[in-house]
């Protein structure tokens, strides 16, 4: 019996060409990644992968392994979500990364709720790729539509940076003072791969006609909601994404240093798989979440991105 991790990091090898990007997927290491892969391939007594400096490609025989090998896991994931769907019947299921989960979903989830005493939403909140082959999600909240070109998607909103902090930090300043504002640590958000999308401090300095005197100090965080809380606890100056600090403006426990915003440079996406528009409970559920009435194929034809 094949280890099914190894087939699984057999598929996003050869789906991404590159054992890294395989393993970013799969949220464990290339060296992992090319251990499991030689595993397999000796099981079999094959040689699926040719590796170079640049990554990898399918031999022959990898090629002619691998649609059986997807065909096995998309069965698997045609049985979860016959049991899922007996299991949890009127669950609405829907994934999103933590902060946007957090921040600006469960805000609404529990405004449905409290009107909606028929319904029942779970929420995973996950930096990781939703896979809809194999995993029974309803939908998910995406950051960019590029990861997802065979989906549906549903633009739901773009959103901008603001500087921002405690105000116990900027009482020691003069706001009006450039250089004593600049010169406050900067906290920073390492969102790996999509971070070329995300407005960045020297962005902000050039936005403000400063020089850039490159890497500004101060404590870097891979979750927006960490680096929200140390800017609450006076760590330093956080571009904020407004969508994500609403709660924190509107309390004062955050506030503007000035007016400047800069944007992302992508959009945030509702994402769901075929299967969802055939269902009237997920299309009534993305209409009470996002009000957006899907009533079937046509309708989404009219509003696709």
């Amino acid at each position: 019996m094949r280890s099914l991790n190894n087939l699984r990091s057999f598929i996003m090898a050869a789906k991404y060409g590159s054992f890294a990007s395989a393993a970013n997927e799969l949220c464990i290491t290339p060296a992992a990644i090319s251990q499991q892969i030689k595993q397999l391939e000796e099981e079999l007594g094959a040689s699926l992968l040719m590796r170079s400096s640049t990554g990898v490609q399918l031999t022959a025989q990898g090629k002619t392994y691998l649609p059986f090998v997807e065909q096995a896991f998309a069965s698997l994931a045609q049985g979860q979500a016959v049991l899922h769907s007996k299991e949890q019947a009127g669950v609405f299921k829907i994934a999103a990364l933590p902060s946007v989960a957090s921040k600006w979903l469960m805000p609404k989830v529990y405004d449905v709720l409290e009107k909606c005493q028929d319904v029942d939403i779970r929420v995973e909140a996950s930096h990781s790729k939703v896979d809809f082959n194999q995993q029974d999600f309803d939908a998910c909240i995406s950051f960019g539509a590029h990861s997802y070109p065979d989906m549906h998607k549903q633009r739901l909103f773009n959103d901008r940076v603001f500087a921002v902090a405690s105000p116990k930090l900027l009482q020691a300043i003069e706001r009006d003072d450039i250089e004593s504002l600049v010169s406050l640590p900067k906290i920073h958000v390492d969102w790996g791969r999509d971070n070329a999308d995300l407005p960045s401090w020297q962005d902000w300095f050039e936005g403000m006609g400063l020089p850039y005197y490159g890497v500004q100090k101060g404590p870097t965080f891979n979750l927006t909601n960490l680096a929200v809380e140390a800017a609450l606890q006076g760590r330093g100056l956080l571009l904020g994404q407004e969508s994500l600090i609403q709660a924190e403006l509107a309390s004062g426990a955050l506030a503007k240093v000035n007016d400047l915003s800069l944007a992302l440079k992508q959009d945030y996406f509702l994402v769901y798989p075929e299967r969802s528009l055939k269902s009237a409970q997920t299309r009534r559920m993305i209409a009470l979440l996002f009000a957006l009435e899907i009533t079937g194929e046509n309708d989404f034809l009219d509003r696709a991105v």
